[in-house]
């Protein structure tokens, strides 16, 4: 049995890979046009003959400074990046503060079962089918913003894989084995993942909703 700590992604984390992609893909071209611009203008052959010292060392400098601050700047947003997926409390994480107890997640052709089992020794299950709208089940999952949710993930048939990408999160539900992990419910809103193990005939008809409030 193995126990991880997940957590949903914001949207600010999303901008701020869109940003660093910008950035880089300008940081390339602009770095591999100034380089051609500067080879053709200042070299007599492009391929035989060295850049003059004289004429080229005052771009040279101004190319060092630009390349050294995208650079710093990549470096920020990469790490910004990361640290915007880190749970605030997670260095402060106490299993006795798992939000509502256990919930079991058990994997079935073609639907999924959750059981709920609460501290105060209360438990009880939903069957979750899709329906005919798209995307929707008669039962989703909700949970508590703010609290930690430990998933005892497995499946009853074959193998499944239960995959929440709203938090990076996925994972095998594999029969006669309990995979657990704790979720943070840390974003609100309607989160939607799927069984991404094939399991047969109705394999795509087992979306995941969960509704965080």
């Amino acid at each position: 049995m193995s126990s991880n700590l997940f957590s949903f992604c914001s949207h600010q984390t999303v901008d701020n890979i869109v940003v660093y992609i910008w950035v880089l893909g300008v940081f390339i071209s602009v770095w591999v046009i100034l380089a051609v611009f500067a080879n053709v203008s200042y070299s007599p052959s492009i391929t035989t003959t060295a850049l003059s010292r004289v004429s080229f060392e005052k771009i040279e400098e101004v190319l060092i400074f630009l390349s050294t601050a995208l650079t710093l700047f990549l470096i920020t947003s990469n790490l910004l990046v990361i640290r915007s997926h880190v749970p605030v409390s997670i260095n402060s994480y106490n299993q006795e503060d798992v939000g509502s107890g256990s919930i079991g997640v058990v994997a079935r052709q073609w639907y999924w079962v959750y059981s709920n089992f609460s501290n105060e020794g209360e438990d009880s299950s939903i069957d979750c089918f899709i329906t005919k709208l798209v995307d929707c089940v008669n039962n989703a999952l909700n949970l508590k913003l703010g609290q930690t949710y430990n998933l005892n993930i497995t499946s009853a048939d074959v193998l499944h894989s239960f995959s929440l990408p709203a938090a990076q999160l996925k994972v095998d539900a594999t029969p006669g084995r309990i995979n657990s992990i704790y979720l943070l419910a840390n974003i609100p809103g309607r989160h939607l993942g799927y069984c991404s193990e094939f399991c047969g005939a109705q394999h795509s008809y087992m979306p995941i909703i969960i509704n965080v409030i």
